[in-house]
């Protein structure tokens, strides 16, 4: 799966919207479908912001690692 596609599946996961998650994380809606659309790669500063609107990690977002329970 690639940061795309964890992207997408993640906002469906916690109920946002494209829009919902671009205001949250400071960018344009337009910003989050091209990254949905794996047009473009989030910058380091926004996977972070992702990672935590999101709830999961910024390793799992890049490489795949499963995410650690706390």
């Amino acid at each position: 799966m690639n940061v795309a596609e964890k992207i997408r599946l993640y906002r469906k996961r916690t109920n946002l919207t494209q829009e919902k998650l671009a205001e949250l994380i400071g960018v344009s809606v337009m910003t989050v479908k091209r990254w949905e659309w794996n047009k473009r790669v989030p910058r380091v500063n926004d996977i972070k912001k992702l990672a935590g609107a999101l709830g999961t990690t910024t390793d799992y977002l890049l490489n795949g690692e499963p995410e650690q329970s706390e």
